[in-house]
């Protein structure tokens, strides 16, 4: 008869308790590209033209209200108003969009034939991409029309709809920014760092 090994209760084991394991870093997805920057920054530049478009046609429908009188119905005004602001959304995104396509690619193109080929997207890079690709485009909106009807005015009306996109358009890319700090933030891959340690 074999004799039986008595285990000790009070020895160290080697089996750990999944409770006591430290969290595994949340994994993002992979580095930012080119292409999703100059996308997001497409349509982040066709919201901004919609929103461009519905403060003006706001401002102007409210000062209409304004010098109207009180005798008018309150309720019809704010009705249009309300239809106003849709359609000048849905036509000031258009307008931008059809401004866009063009122009983002180009400011990405010499975007990338600046910087150094190793450069990654940063939180900063990103919102100044959008802050001169989105006040590009806003100026083209205007100043392309202005040039084809040969109105000097359209090329300093031009410097509106680019200043309100150069403000706009970084505050919209945030959510992309902040994922891209994410992704910086996140630790390397353990294969990576063993290739830098050996």
């Amino acid at each position: 008869m074999e004799p039986t090994t008595k285990m000790n209760p009070y020895a160290p084991s080697m089996v750990v308790d999944p409770g006591d394991r430290p969290p595994r870093p949340k994994v993002v997805s992979g580095l930012i590209t080119t292409h999703e920057v100059g996308f997001m920054t497409i349509v982040m530049t066709m919201v901004s033209g919609g929103l461009f478009a519905v403060t003006l046609v706001a401002l102007s429908l409210f000062g209409a209200m304004l010098f109207s009188g009180s005798s008018n119905d309150v309720s019809g005004i704010l009705l249009s108003m309300l239809m106003g602001t849709l359609m000048a959304f849905g036509f000031g995104a258009v307008f931008a969009l059809i401004a866009a396509l063009p122009v983002v690619p180009i400011c990405a193109w010499i975007y990338t034939m600046v910087r150094p080929s190793d450069a990654e997207w940063t939180p900063t890079s990103i919102r100044l991409f959008g802050c001169v690709a989105g006040g590009a485009t806003g100026y083209v909106c205007v100043a392309v029309p202005g040039l084809l009807t040969i109105s000097p005015e359209g090329f300093l009306y031009g410097f509106v709809p680019a200043i309100f996109a150069a403000i706009s358009v970084p505050l919209l890319l945030h959510r992309l920014a902040r994922r891209c700090q994410a992704v910086l933030d996140q630790p390397p891959p353990v294969d990576v760092v063993e290739s830098e340690l050996t």
